[in-house]
């Protein structure tokens, strides 16, 4: 689970930082809703459902900084709802929208593009991804807040307690983004790994609540009462969330379960067909990927085709790659299509299948089939390999 942090009473006054941090989340909302806009303009789809999770979760980042001070039950109990809400929901929310993946769909080919594809498969963040690490990151720091002097340091400190509330969002964020593995990242750790994480953490947090109620921070004076109203706050809500994050991977994991089922069901024969070719004179047929073929990854093409006598890769394996699929899913142009050209497999825009350059090429998939029949944007390594290996299959059986 991703677990709150709390704070001995509220910062004099709204100070700038917390104003900042406020507009600054409002700006984050503002700009991942115009990346969104801008790859449903270009035709590609983006579910409209996850607008709405990045925005809650900005806009209760936004109110969180803003102050909680007019919530009943004393300052204890509104602080940890304050710190409920950024350590544990809006982290959630802004990880459900998959900000990685719109990011890498968006930016143009480039620098830019490949320093972020790069750190997100770097080895550290990699790391810091590990379930059990950002699990140990976020409890850590909750007992290092809770349980020394460091709480009662933040009470009329404003840059410390704007610190440590950047803290609490990024722990936040590491852990949710760590267990739901919804972007690519370097590599995707089982359920056998991330669900004893997420109750490992959830244990945690909760002894952690049950000290509190019975034995308030060091260097803090809140009343009893507001002691155990916050402290349950911590416990109930914090249980709250940890479902909800099950829940995502409960998810996730039958969904995967069902596309590799789907695989297994529709996996093509071994034995290719007899290459032949097309007499002079005749038009060129289309590349029909059969329907055994589709649930695993292949589509229908629209394009004109072309099926030469000798088989474009003949002596090699494997032509159409895993980086092909990834190259086709996160490409930035226009209707992206996987194409066989000239003995190259590339990814061009639909419009460039008319030009004198791409006359004649196999059109293998289009990334609309694609995310279409595998039901997701973001397949894994894992789900890529078997994918390339239907689609070079079913163009081979078809005198690709």
């Amino acid at each position: 689970m991703t677990l709150a942090h709390v704070h001995p009473g509220p910062v004099a006054g709204p100070d700038t930082i917390a104003q900042t941090a406020a507009v600054a989340a409002l700006l984050v909302a503002f700009v991942y809703l115009l990346a969104a806009g801008r790859l449903r303009r270009r035709g590609d789809a983006w579910p409209r459902r996850r607008d709405g999770s990045f925005t809650a979760g900005c806009v209760g980042v936004a109110g969180a900084a803003a102050g909680t001070d007019r919530l009943p039950g004393g300052p204890f109990t509104g602080h940890m709802v304050q710190h409920l809400v950024v350590g544990m929901a809006a982290p959630l929310l802004l990880v459900l929208a998959h900000p990685l993946t719109l990011a890498l769909r968006t930016l143009a080919p480039g620098r830019v593009r490949r320093a972020l594809h790069a750190f997100a498969h770097s080895r550290p963040v990699g790391r810091l991804l590990f379930p059990p690490s950002a699990a140990l990151l976020d409890v850590g720091g909750l007992w290092l807040l809770y349980r020394t002097q460091l709480f009662s340091a933040t009470a009329h400190r404003p840059l410390l307690h704007g610190v440590v509330h950047a803290h609490m969002l990024a722990s936040g964020l590491l852990f949710s983004f760590a267990l739901s593995q919804l972007d690519p990242v370097r590599r995707r750790w089982s359920l056998a790994v991330r669900g004893p994480t997420l109750l490992a953490a959830g244990a945690a947090h909760g002894l952690l609540a049950r000290t509190l109620y019975a034995l308030a921070p060091p260097g803090s004076d809140f009343t009893t009462a507001d002691l155990h109203r916050g402290a349950q706050v911590m416990y109930y809500g914090g249980d709250v969330v940890e479902a909800a994050l099950a829940l995502v991977l409960g998810v996730g994991w039958y969904a995967a379960g069902g596309r590799a089922r789907a695989r297994r069901k529709r996996r093509p024969p071994r034995r290719r067909a007899p290459v032949t070719g097309t007499p002079p004179g005749l038009p060129r047929p289309a590349l029909l990927i059969p329907e055994h073929v589709a649930g695993a990854g292949a589509g229908t093409g629209t394009g004109k085709t072309s099926c030469p006598t000798t088989h474009p890769w003949k002596g090699s394996t494997d032509m159409i790659t895993p980086e092909h699929i990834h190259a086709l899913l996160t490409s930035d142009t226009d209707d992206p299509k996987l194409i066989l050209a000239a003995g190259a497999v590339v990814v061009v825009p639909a419009s460039a299948l008319g030009s004198e350059r791409y006359r004649g090429a196999l059109e293998i998939i289009s990334r609309r089939d694609l995310v279409a029949q595998l039901g997701t944007d973001v397949p894994s390594r894992e789900e890529l390999e078997p994918i390339a290996a239907r689609l070079d299959t079913a163009a081979t059986q078809l005198g690709a």
